[in-house]
Order: C-alpha cells, then sequence, then structure tokens
C-alpha cells in the first residue's frame, strides 16, 4: 500500500545533512568560546592574587612604620622588616605594653594557583624568590 503525500502538508523532522551542519557549527562555537572563558578565569585568579599581594605588601609597610617609630620591639639586624607573614597575623607587643597587641593581618591570604597550602607563589612573590634561611623582608645589600 502507498502513502501518498499531500502537496500542502508540511514535513516535520531534519535531514540528516542539516542534523550534521547544526551540530559541527555548535562544536565549532563552543571550541572558540572555551579558551576565552578559560582565560578570564585565569585573570580572575590573577587579579585576587594582586590583591592579595598587595594587602600583605601594605601590612609589612606599617610594621616597618611602626618599627621605625618604635611603637613595637623589633629584634636587631632586622631593620625593622617582619621576620615572617606568621607575624603579622599574630601580632606583636605594642611598645613596652605586653598586655596590648597589634594585628597587622587578619590571616594570610591563600595562594589561588593551588600548590598546597598556597602560602609558597605567596612568599616567593613577597620575598623576590628568597629562601626561607634568608631574612625574607629585609632589603638587599647595597
Amino acid at each position: 500500500m502507498r502513502v501518498r503525500r499531500l502537496r500542502g502538508s508540511s514535513q516535520s523532522g531534519l535531514t540528516l545533512l542539516e542534523l550534521i551542519l547544526t551540530c559541527s557549527i555548535l562544536l565549532l562555537l563552543s571550541t572558540l568560546a572555551l579558551p576565552i572563558a578559560r582565560y578570564s578565569m585565569i585573570r580572575e585568579k590573577e587579579a585576587t592574587l594582586r590583591h592579595n599581594l598587595d594587602e600583605i605588601r601594605d601590612a609589612i609597610d606599617r610594621y616597618k612604620d611602626a618599627a621605625d617609630h618604635n611603637q613595637i620591639k623589633v629584634e636587631m639586624g632586622t631593620e625593622g622588616y617582619p621576620p615572617d607573614l606568621e607575624t603579622l597575623v599574630n601580632g606583636v607587643p605594642l611598645g613596652t605594653d605586653s598586655d596590648k597587641k597589634i594585628h597587622f593581618l587578619r590571616k594570610i591570604p591563600i595562594d589561588l594557583h593551588g600548590d598546597g597550602d598556597g602560602r609558597n607563589e605567596i612568599l616567593r612573590l613577597v620575598t623576590g624568590g628568597k629562601t626561607e634561611s634568608e631574612d625574607a623582608f629585609a632589603p638587599p645589600n647595597s
């Protein structure tokens, strides 16, 4: 038995060629959009890292200013720079009054690039790549 098609009726569905073309266009568009999304995520992480570094530098500068104005006690030979980042978080006694502490950071910001606890990359960037055995925050000898 033959089925006759009426001339005025519309057909529903797509041909195989139309499906292949549609899939290839979608694949091409998604391939182009993926690198853009990846780089925007990287830029966002870099902006956050830059903000965290500015925050640490500001805390180090405030520590140095307090040491220069004799508001906090510093060890000889450190030239008024903190020995490590933990000192900025834990705080130091203010002047001769040991019951008051001044804190320069609430917490050490984490590194978003993800190398363990994240502190290594920030410490390396702040200190200019010096090792822990060196005095990390002292200015270079000239």
